[in-house]
C-alpha cells in the first residue's frame, strides 16, 4: 500500500486543511506493515498551475509530480525486493 500527504491547497472557498492531515498520516502508516508514506506536501512543490481549473484536481502537470513523488518513495522497497 502507498499513501501520500497531499500538497496545500488554498483555492478560495475551498481552503483544506492538509496540514493537519499530513501530519497523522506518517505516524499511522509506521505502525500498518506493507506501507510506505509518500510526502507529497514537501517533495512535489505544487503550484497553482497544478491544479485543475475547477480548483478540486491537480492538472496533468500536477498529477506527473504526484507520480514522480510515490515513486520516488517506493524505491528503497523497490531495490529491497530485488
Amino acid at each position: 500500500m502507498l499513501t501520500g500527504g497531499w500538497p496545500a491547497a488554498d483555492k478560495g472557498q475551498y481552503l483544506y486543511d492538509t496540514a493537519g492531515i499530513n501530519d497523522a498520516i506518517p505516524g499511522l502508516v509506521a505502525t500498518r506493515p506493507y506501507t510506505v508514506f509518500a510526502d507529497l506536501a514537501k517533495t512535489t512543490a505544487f503550484t497553482k498551475a497544478d491544479w485543475s481549473e475547477d480548483n478540486l484536481r491537480p492538472s496533468q502537470q500536477g498529477y506527473e509530480k504526484m507520480a514522480i513523488g510515490w515513486f520516488d518513495a517506493l524505491k528503497p522497497t523497490l531495490a529491497a525486493r530485488r
